[in-house]
């Protein structure tokens, strides 16, 4: 079954295809090199803070109280669990280097403006980017699998229906057999997603990815929608006036979903 696609989930995942295509535009990298190299040793120092504090609070707090203390940094809560003075410490010192960096953010404020990055996400997700990619040269894993009964506890929006449960009796292996249970699962997991869909949720879109391309192309490199459609393979039945044309929509349409109206970016 293909993913369906969660607003928020969807918008966080073009903003993530977006920073790819910066963060691999040599140019780019250059200038925000120069204005990150003064902040390097608090960004270090914050991704080993960051890392050790998670580990720590997993060591030695009870589940309930990690999962708490999760949910505080979430938003979804407003006061954090008490924390012995050892991991106390620990938070104060990473709160104490979040506030060092508000420097470099207003020192980001221009690089932004003019890569065409005016959001108010994108200066926080790419000091987020800056401290993930050192935490990962620390040994972070690049992917963690989260078990499938605990995604509920670890996004903070509301779900469009509750929990499906489905229950597998023994006896179904004596006088259904595996296939047959399979299919069985196949068909409630189907009905299921159905009635995600009535809800208002459809299909990831696939082409999103590619979409992040175009409007990259078109705001950063100055490239028309026609030399864009250039660029692309289309089918036979298409002109390039017509391509170039859904190239557009589709460049308006991304723009929106990552919160930078067109009109901000001429």
């Amino acid at each position: 079954m293909p993913k369906l696609r969660h607003p928020e989930l969807t918008k966080g995942k073009a903003v993530s295809y977006l920073l790819d295509l910066y963060r691999n535009d040599s140019e780019f990298i250059k200038e925000l090199d120069e204005i990150r190299r003064p902040y390097f040793p608090i960004l270090l120092g914050l991704a080993d803070a960051t890392l050790d504090f998670w580990a720590e609070c997993k060591n030695m707090l009870l589940p309930e109280d990690y999962w708490a203390v999760i949910e505080f940094y979430q938003g979804k809560s407003q006061q954090i669990p008490t924390l012995n003075g050892e991991l106390e410490d620990r938070r104060s010192l990473m709160e104490q280097l979040w506030m060092q960096l508000q420097s470099y953010a207003k020192a980001l404020e221009p690089l932004t403006s003019k890569w065409k990055l005016r959001a108010r996400w994108a200066i926080p997700t790419l000091i987020y980017c800056d401290i993930f990619d050192l935490m990962v040269v620390m040994g972070l894993p690049m992917e963690i699998d989260v078990p499938i009964d605990s995604l509920t506890r670890l996004y903070p929006w509301s779900m469009p229906l509750s929990d499906l449960e489905i229950t597998v009796s023994a006896w179904a292996f004596f006088i259904s057999g595996k296939e047959q249970i399979q299919r069985e699962i196949a068909q409630k997991l189907s009905q299921y997603q159905n009635k995600i869909k009535a809800e208002g949720f459809h299909e990831f879109p696939s082409a999103l990815e590619r979409h992040a391309k175009w409007w990259f192309e078109h705001y950063v490199h100055r490239k028309t929608y026609d030399e864009i459609a250039q660029m692309e393979v289309y089918t036979p039945g298409d002109t390039s006036i017509i391509y170039a044309r859904n190239v557009g929509e589709a460049v308006r349409r991304f723009s929106n979903l990552i919160g930078i109206k067109p009109n901000a970016l001429k």
